[in-house]
């Protein structure tokens, strides 16, 4: 019996921790463009979401904030890179206009762990 609640347990968990840091992008407009709104929220070493999910034509218009010191946003494939500071929110806006996956990273230094804070711009076909 504990056995089984365990692994019933651990399959909630999994589950919860898949759809987590995912952002879901749900915008205006039908057919081949629309546009869609992500916030990315940035603390030391993490974004959230990590990942973002996109389709091929939509303009993506994205906020960045951060509460805890300057971070940089830098989707070098869309040629994005933004800088949010405490309290003041930073602003792009871009059409993705090839599928893949695409990194995005923090572009200013945020201490020791620093090179860990990444995500990714997943974009699938119409």
């Amino acid at each position: 019996m504990v056995g089984r609640l365990t692994a019933t347990f651990a399959g909630l968990v999994a589950v919860a921790v898949m759809g987590f840091g995912v952002a879901d992008l749900r915008g205006e407009g039908e057919g081949d463009s629309r546009t869609v709104d992500v916030v990315v929220e940035a603390e030391m070493w993490q974004f959230t979401p990590k990942v973002i999910r996109a389709k091929v034509g939509d303009r993506v218009r994205l906020e960045m904030r951060t509460k805890d010191m300057p971070h940089g946003f830098e989707l070098r494939s869309h040629d994005v890179s933004v800088l949010a500071l405490p309290g003041r929110a930073a602003h792009a806006e871009f059409v993705v206009d090839r599928a893949g996956g695409f990194e995005f990273y923090c572009t200013f230094d945020c201490g020791r762990p620093h090179g860990l804070m990444t995500g990714m711009l997943v974009v699938d076909e119409r």
